[in-house]
């Protein structure tokens, strides 16, 4: 890109780039200061911690920390409850990238090629691996998905059952040394 390529593609995406940016400290927030209200009222904030997984996995350009909320939550309410929270709202979120690969063009880099005809012959398993890992560029995965025309369903219940899969054992982690 070059430098004034760079500046117009902020300039369009100014307010985009600026939600991302207050998501991912929502997230922070929610996470850190926030972890007073969690743990004096953990069955009542389960719908902060869906709130927080989605949102964390809604944003595309600046990641937040999910990982946190499982582990801090898993102290404190079943990692089953934390698994299924956090993968149905997670699943929601990156649904986000999803649905612009939906609208959007087919990706063309060299690198992406390979995850692209693996996902053809294979979407069900390649999402729930790449969900089930600590993916920071799963979005890329969401968008092919999106531009596969593979079924909504399909990529929500791969998606939610590896993220969910993710974030049970760490929820089991924070049960057992939180």
């Amino acid at each position: 890109m070059t430098t004034s390529s760079q500046a117009s593609f902020l300039h369009k995406n100014a307010k985009l780039i600026a939600l991302q940016v207050a998501l991912a400290f929502g997230v922070w927030y929610a996470v850190f200061v926030g972890r007073q209200i969690f743990n004096a009222h953990p069955h009542a904030s389960l719908a902060g911690l869906f709130v927080g997984s989605f949102l964390s996995h809604a944003t595309i350009v600046f990641p937040a920390p999910a990982f946190a909320l499982a582990l801090g939550f898993g102290s404190h309410v079943s990692p089953i409850l934390v698994g299924l929270v956090c993968g149905t709202s997670a699943a929601l979120g990156e649904s986000l990238a999803y649905g612009l690969g939906r609208m959007g063009r087919p990706l063309t880099s060299t690198m992406i090629q390979p995850l692209q005809q693996w996902m053809k012959k294979h979407d069900l398993l390649t999402l729930y691996i790449l969900s089930a890992l600590p993916n920071p560029l799963f979005d890329v995965a969401g968008y092919a998905a999106g531009t596969l025309q593979i079924s909504w369903i399909r990529f929500f219940l791969a998606t939610s059952l590896g993220k969910g899969t993710r974030f049970y054992l760490l929820a089991l982690i924070g049960q057992t040394w939180g």
